[in-house]
């Protein structure tokens, strides 16, 4: 193609029509033009469908982790509250005015519900992942600000459940280093050397380490079924943000 423009260039100037040589020079140069902007338009095109499809899988893979976190919230905050539930009807028993001290070692070693469940953490991987490499940016700013405020969330709650945990597990420490519970896994379960760790126990003593592992459990429910039922509808909502923008 380059040779046939060139060789009616050549047979203009031997013919000597600059008129018609500077024109079609002229007409040359706008084609020219016109083939340089249609390839970047395409280019823009291409791009712009690229970014585009990239946006579509990222949002994708973002909306499967929120999809995750609500399964397993909604069945995190169940299981608090059961056992908020046992915490309360424990608390009931010991502070009735018909339960007497004398029940009060029998009580701790049958029939107390001593574990408590960890947080495991959110399922953030993609957002986290996404942001450190930038690529967050391809997402619009309204689903950008919503994730960034939910993640700010999600640390938020992480380090106050890891605090409020930490203190349930201390006292939890300190309880069971005084007073030996009859669990599965205890290496000193029957016999008379379990007996003698519980004779002449300190029934004042037994008393304020139970309340005071009590309390400390129960302050962690109470967190756990307010923080992390905002974090639940914050996700819920960011979910049905993603679906109104497909």
């Amino acid at each position: 193609m380059i040779k046939f423009f060139r060789h009616i260039r050549l047979l203009l100037l031997k013919e000597n029509q600059m008129g018609k040589y500077f024109k079609y020079a002229i007409g040359e140069i706008v084609l020219v033009v016109i083939g340089i902007l249609i390839a970047l338009q395409i280019n823009n095109w291409n791009e712009h469908r690229k970014k585009n499809i990239e946006q579509q899988q990222l949002l994708k893979s973002i909306q499967a982790e929120l999809e995750a976190d609500v399964q397993m919230l909604n069945a995190f905050l169940e299981q608090t509250r059961q056992r908020q539930q046992t915490l309360e009807e424990e608390s009931k028993i010991l502070s009735s005015s018909s339960f007497k001290t004398d029940s009060l070692v029998n009580f701790i070693r049958k029939d107390i519900y001593i574990y408590f469940q960890n947080f495991q953490g959110f399922n953030n991987n993609t957002y986290t992942s996404a942001k450190s490499s930038g690529k967050i940016e391809i997402i619009n700013d309204e689903v950008k600000k919503e994730l960034f405020d939910l993640s700010v969330m999600q640390e938020q709650v992480s380090k106050s459940d890891t605090n409020y945990h930490s203190v349930v597990l201390t006292e939890t420490n300190n309880l069971m280093r005084r007073y030996p519970f009859d669990l599965p896994f205890t290496y000193i379960n029957k016999g008379d050397a379990n007996a003698l760790m519980w004779s002449k126990v300190d029934k004042k003593d037994l008393a304020l380490q139970l309340n005071l592992w009590g309390t400390s459990k129960a302050n962690l429910y109470r967190i756990r079924l307010r923080e992390f039922q905002e974090v639940l509808e914050k996700t819920e909502s960011i979910l049905q943000l993603l679906e109104s923008t497909k």
